[in-house]
């Protein structure tokens, strides 16, 4: 069953990286922007009375926290979240909602039925 979850996620992510592609956000640009952020610094301002003393380059802590937090999700790092979808989430739209809700899924099923013909 994995095995078709990672085809059907390959299917529905494929344009959206050829697309990140075609803008030139492809993965080595990524891993060069993550390492960037990883050594992230800012200016200091060190006033007194209102009259900026001093300056410094120091390290910016948040945005480096943050590109360490990305780099463990993308190596895989942290366990996978669970996602789990409600009847409430569903039966609290309205009847209109809910019948245009359940067309798309029965469209996204039948897109990946017939691609799923297509490569036998």
């Amino acid at each position: 069953m994995s095995g078709d979850f990672q085809e059907i996620e390959k299917e529905l992510l494929s344009p959206i990286i050829e697309a990140l592609d075609a803008e030139g956000i492809t993965l080595p640009y990524l891993a060069k922007q993550l390492k960037r952020e990883l050594k992230a610094n800012e200016t200091k301002h060190f006033t007194h009375q209102g009259i900026v003393q001093d300056q410094r380059d120091v390290e910016a802590w948040e945005v480096q926290q943050r590109a360490r937090i990305d780099a463990h999700k993308l190596r895989g790092d942290y366990p996978a979240e669970e996602h789990r979808i409600t009847g409430e989430m569903i039966t609290s739209r309205s009847p209109e909602e809910i019948r245009d809700l359940q067309e798309i899924a029965n469209r996204v099923v039948d897109e990946i039925r017939r691609g799923k013909k297509a490569k036998k």
